[in-house]
Formats: structure tokens, C-alpha cells, sequence
């Protein structure tokens, strides 16, 4: 949908979703999927379409300034697809658009009974305190509703920067118990806005909690004065609940 988007200046796009029922003798209900995605593109040369499922190929003469992409989207496309025995085609002629075709076979239907049991599982996850406060430092809109989120009751109060220095700014204002800090953003990255934090003597005792996708041994050696702790990107429900705990207890 995000490429469609992307590489259609004029006429539609299409999303289409059918869902048909197995025949099983289980209780359990199964069916096949199928997802497609039809646009009206500047679409792909035949002599490419081999190519762009592998990661880091993008189409030979696309302008990357203009459309931007690292070559890696339809490479994860594909293998989630597989991961669930799936299968993903592609049909597209220049100048007349492209069809993104998603067959998943025989997938299991989640009953109203387990999503209930989900929903209580979920409610375990939660922290047992009065309130705290937290400055979260993410430039990725999905990755600051995750945390939020996380935080729903939990007695937890968010407050989120977009980069490093937007963070500076509210800190002005605001004191926040913990700060969590992605490290690449742009304006001001994350070891930046830290080093400032911690250079503030009315800020300098506030816990940042680095969140990176890349927290290897040598950079938490170089940087491991400036940040309390390292959690590693995807983050989850209980790791993100169990470092505030942590930290809190401190």
C-alpha cells in the first residue's frame, strides 16, 4: 500500500480483501486469504520483476531522491508472507500500474473465546504504583503509540520529543521521572541529547534509557556513562514494564 502510494501520481488505487471459509472437520474455524493491491502506477519493466523482492534492489533508473526507500520493504513482505506459508505475485506493465497479488492458506480464525483470554492475560502486565512520569525521545510515530500503549494502566504519564532537541526544549519545563532516548533521529540524535542532559545539573540525575535497534558491546562501551540501561529494539510489553520497575525501585 505504502509503495502504490508512492508511485501513483494520477488515478486509484485499489485494496482488496477476500476471505474464504475451509472445509474442516475441527472446530476451529479456517480460511484462505487473499490481499491485493492495484494501482495505477508508473509500474515495473518485466525485466526487473525477478528482482525487487530481494533486499536493497530497487527499479534500475528510479529516481531516489524523488521516491526515496532502501530496497528492503518488499524483501520483508515477502518473507513475513512465508513465515506463514504464503505466497506473493506481481503483475505490472510501465506506465499503466502494478497489482501486488497475497495468497495465505488455511489460517486459523481467532474465537471470541480466546480473544478474551488474551484480553485478561494482558491485563497482567501492569505496574503497581502511584505515578510516574516519562519523557519519551522517538522520531517514529508507530514507536511512540507502542510505548503509549504499554503504559495504558499502568499509572504511567507520557510525554513524547520527536528528536533530541525537542526534548531539550520540554525539559525546560518539565522534569519527567525517566527518559527514554532512541538514539537515530534527526536535528539532534540521541548520544547528543544525552551528553546535554547530563551536563545539566537539575537534570543530570534523571535515568535515560537508551532504545536501539543496534546496542552492540562496543557502543555500550563507549556510551554506557551517558545511558542507564540498553533496551533493544522491537521493545516488549514486559521488557519495557520491567526496566521502569527497575528503575523505580532504585
Amino acid at each position: 500500500m505504502g509503495n502504490s502510494i508512492k508511485f501513483t501520481n494520477t488515478g486509484r488505487i485499489d485494496i482488496i480483501l477476500e476471505v474464504k471459509e475451509c472445509n474442516n472437520k475441527k472446530s476451529e474455524d479456517i480460511v484462505d486469504v487473499l490481499i491485493k493491491v492495484k494501482d495505477t502506477g508508473i509500474g515495473i519493466p518485466k525485466n526487473q520483476l525477478d528482482n525487487i523482492f530481494e533486499t536493497f534492489r530497487q527499479i534500475e533508473g528510479q529516481k531516489t531522491r524523488e521516491y526515496g526507500g532502501t530496497g528492503l520493504g518488499l524483501a520483508i513482505t515477502k518473507k513475513l508472507v512465508e513465515l506463514l506459508n504464503g505466497k506473493i505475485y506481481v503483475q505490472s506493465e510501465v506506465g499503466k500500474g502494478t497489482i501486488f497479488t497475497i495468497f495465505l492458506k488455511k489460517i486459523k480464525v481467532l474465537s471470541e473465546k480466546r480473544n478474551d483470554k488474551i484480553a485478561l492475560k494482558s491485563n497482567k502486565n501492569t505496574l503497581n504504583i502511584k505515578e510516574v512520569k516519562i519523557l519519551h525521545v522517538e522520531d517514529i510515530e508507530m514507536n511512540r503509540e507502542i510505548i503509549t500503549l504499554f503504559s495504558r494502566n499502568n499509572n504511567i504519564k507520557i510525554k513524547d520529543a520527536v528528536n533530541g532537541q525537542e526534548a531539550l526544549d520540554i525539559l525546560k519545563i518539565y522534569t519527567p521521572d525517566i527518559i527514554l532516548m532512541d538514539i537515530q533521529m534527526p536535528v539532534l540524535n540521541g548520544y547528543d541529547a544525552a551528553k546535554i542532559i547530563r551536563k545539566n545539573k537539575k537534570l543530570k540525575h534523571i535515568p535515560i534509557l537508551a532504545i536501539t535497534a543496534n546496542a552492540t558491546n562496543e557502543e555500550k562501551k563507549k556510551y554506557g556513562h551517558i545511558f542507564d540501561e540498553y533496551l533493544t529494539k522491537p521493545i516488549t510489553n514486559k521488557s519495557f514494564l520491567s526496566a521502569i520497575n527497575n528503575f523505580l525501585k532504585k
